[in-house]
């Protein structure tokens, strides 16, 4: 087969001739050639020259038609050839099909890179800088976020400045009217640099150039001059979005939020949503409030939403829910999944599924109903409705939520069905649910696979799944000493991602190393972002330190203030060692009611040093009813200087089978100054003995293996 691009080029007497064409079919030999249409045309359409030669070949040409098929290509694709190029993993291919509406996808291809490279080398001296100055200000218009095609006089007012840029007077630059000229003319198909509209009074860049300047030079600067007038052409032509968009990808802060406040004015919610974001941003959290507000105020209630995950963010969870509230109660879905996680956190189990409930019936234009259906079947899920979860989830991923999968997974694994779970998670990372990479890297540190462990970590990683950096250096650094140095990486990796909790982790990385000055200084910063449990564990560092118990009590007081019941419970315990005992009562009883059992013993003690003894043998008794056997030692103590033999001798007793063998002694004593000598010399042979069940219950011991 003989292939032949742009036969034009091939054709003549010393070329090919329909003789020659003849000859290779005969032959057998497949001939496959291309031309041009404007080339075709010149062939077979337009008027004869007198030149003989051009009549000659025209005719020859004629002659090849006739020994020949022809087939017509369009310039433009049909829409299935659009949607099998649109499927290619070439970027260029896909950004040509996005402008085929305008170029043929080959045309596009073909002319682009001609184009770039023509206008690259007109910046030369005696070249056509004017020219390549007129397209560059079109192509900064583009990437300003301008659709439309540029005025005229707009692009002679500011070709200037590149113009300079570029060398000025010194280029020896054409006119303006031989630069238009020049940037105009079509080189193949209809492409040309820049593309006249309207008859000459407007001009755009032709797309490839705009397309090539964002890929490889996106952070190339763009005039102010430039920005500011694509916001008075953005006015005219009701397109500002456009611009804003364009000024945060370049972040023109001063023009983004420019744009958003002149869409704002004009009674535009997006724009003051947009300004809220933009605020919150750059951290003016008073500003995004004022807009946040006004996009309520102008019809959509999820600036409210917003509001509330500011204050959430601040960790003022009272104020989150009033904003939550305010843009649920205005039908927004957005504002009820978030006011239903709020409530979820806080205990609130019913309300929280009213709301998860409702936001999945409400009509939405995003992704939040959906989203809130997930929430609710986690929520179902907790509470022990298993059926109706696992529901919730196959109709989530059936409906295209790839998310569902992980969490049905997780739901399947819960229950024992891990198998299932397993395939649920390799189809969710198949798909690119970084979260399902976690379940199964969760999974396997569960079986003590940590080599797989790591391997799914940093697929997560990978799928950009950013905790999964913190969770991978945790995993390194309590599995296997001797990768430290790999976990500390990950540590400050985690730590410039501004992952949350990574400063407190870091502290705990550094605090099994006993490398304490390291540990308080990251304590000390994840106090100051308010991480959950931070005050506690720099109160545990500074313990270890000489000479700061005093700073360790004033952040364990913190903990405990923050309602950390350990913290509570920690606190009480070295309040009472320096017998400041009015304290000590106040957070010990905190952590009592809350269950904690070593804090109702020292409480027990607290009281009897204050003479409250009827509190204190209460106190006392409840723990040591619910194993404590300190608390029956102490209690047995107390009895004892108050005079109360027998009950004394009961509660130490009870100490004594419960596992505090040395009050064996103390028993001995108190049997012998009593009078009691038989009892008193068992007693001295169990405290050198050790334990010894009575009598009784070895029968009860031999009752029970009979039983069995």
């Amino acid at each position: 087969m003989v292939w032949l691009d742009d036969l034009e080029e091939y054709l003549g007497p010393a070329g090919l001739t329909s003789s020659a064409v003849a000859y290779l079919k005969r032959a057998g030999v497949a001939i496959v050639a291309t031309i041009r249409g404007e080339q075709y045309r010149k062939f077979v359409y337009s008027p004869l020259s007198h030149a003989h030669e051009d009549l000659d070949l025209r005719s020859d040409f004629q002659r090849i038609l006739d020994l020949s098929q022809s087939v017509l290509v369009p310039r433009r694709w049909s829409d299935t050839e659009l949607a099998r190029a649109a499927q290619s993993n070439d970027s260029r291919v896909i950004e040509a099909v996005k402008h085929s509406d305008s170029f043929g996808v080959a045309e596009y291809l073909a002319a682009g890179p001609r184009l770039l490279e023509e206008w690259m080398v007109a910046w030369g001296a005696e070249m056509n800088p004017r020219g390549a100055s007129l397209i560059a200000v079109a192509v900064d218009f583009a990437r300003a976020g301008i659709s439309e095609s540029i005025p005229r006089s707009l692009l002679v007012d500011l070709h200037g400045l590149y113009l300079e840029n570029a060398g000025g007077a010194l280029l020896r630059p054409e006119g303006i009217d031989q630069a238009f000229s020049w940037s105009t003319r079509r080189r193949s198909g209809v492409a040309s640099p820049l593309i006249s509209v309207n008859e000459g009074r407007s001009y755009r860049a032709f797309d490839y150039l705009v397309d090539s300047w964002m890929r490889d030079d996106s952070n190339k600067p763009i005039p102010q001059e430039v920005w500011e007038k694509s916001v008075e052409l953005a006015q005219i032509t009701q397109d500002l979005t456009g611009v804003a968009y364009a000024a945060r990808r370049h972040s023109a802060v001063d023009i983004e939020a420019k744009s958003w406040s002149l869409l704002a004015k004009s009674g535009n919610p997006l724009g003051a949503m947009q300004l809220g974001h933009l605020y919150t941003h750059i951290k003016e959290r008073e500003s995004a409030y004022k807009w946040y507000e006004k996009a309520a105020e102008l019809g959509n209630p999820d600036g409210f939403t917003y509001i509330g995950i500011a204050h959430e963010n601040l960790h003022d969870t009272s104020g989150a829910e009033d904003f939550y509230r305010r843009a649920a109660d205005a039908g927004d879905a957005h504002g009820m999944n978030h006011l239903a996680l709020l409530l979820r956190k806080k205990g609130k189990v019913n309300e929280s599924e009213h709301w998860y409930r409702t936001a999945v019936i409400t009509k939405s234009d995003g992704e939040y109903p959906l989203d809130a259906s997930i929430n609710l079947a986690q929520l179902l899920a907790e509470t022990d409705r298993l059926d109706e979860a696992e529901a919730i989830y196959r109709q989530a991923a059936e409906s295209g939520k790839d998310e569902a999968l992980s969490e049905l997974g997780y739901l399947l694994a819960r229950s024992g069905r891990k198998t299932e779970a397993r395939r649920l998670w390799l189809e969710a990372v198949e798909k690119g649910i970084a979260s399902a990479a976690a379940n199964l890297a969760l999974d396997a540190e569960v079986e003590n696979n940590y080599s797989a462990a790591e391997t799914w970590w940093n697929k997560a990683i990978d799928l950009g799944f950013e905790p999964a950096v913190m969770r991978l250096a945790i995993m390194l650094d309590t599995s296997d000493k001797s990768r430290h140095n790999e976990a500390e990486n990950l540590f400050k990796r985690a730590i410039e991602l501004e992952i949350e909790g990574a400063s407190y982790s870091y502290a705990v990385f550094f605090f099994r190393q006993n490398r304490y000055e390291e540990a308080v200084q990251w304590a000390r910063k994840s106090a100051e972002l308010k991480e959950e449990h931070s005050p506690r564990l720099l109160a545990s560092i500074l313990e270890q330190i000489p000479d700061s118990k005093g700073e360790a009590i004033s952040w364990w007081e913190q903990a405990a203030k923050d309602g950390d019941r350990d913290a509570q419970a920690q606190l009480g315990e070295l309040l009472s060692e320096t017998e400041n005992y009015e304290d000590a009562v106040e957070w010990l009883t905190l952590a009592a009611e809350s269950g904690d059992i070593p804090s109702m013993c020292t409480l027990g003690w607290v009281h009897y040093r204050l003479g409250n003894y009827t509190e204190s043998d209460r106190l006392f008794r409840a723990a040591s009813d619910a194993g404590h056997a300190h608390a029956a030692c102490n209690h047995g103590s107390s009895l004892l200087y108050r005079g109360d033999i027998d009950a004394a001798l009961e509660r130490y007793k009870a100490a004594y089978f419960a596992g505090h063998t040395h009050v064996a002694e103390d028993i001995e004593k108190i049997c012998r100054s009593t009078g009691r000598g038989r009892e008193a010399a068992e007693w001295l042979r169990r405290s050198k003995t050790g334990f010894s069940r009575p009598a009784v219950k070895k029968s009860q011991k031999k009752r029970g293996r009979k039983k069995r």
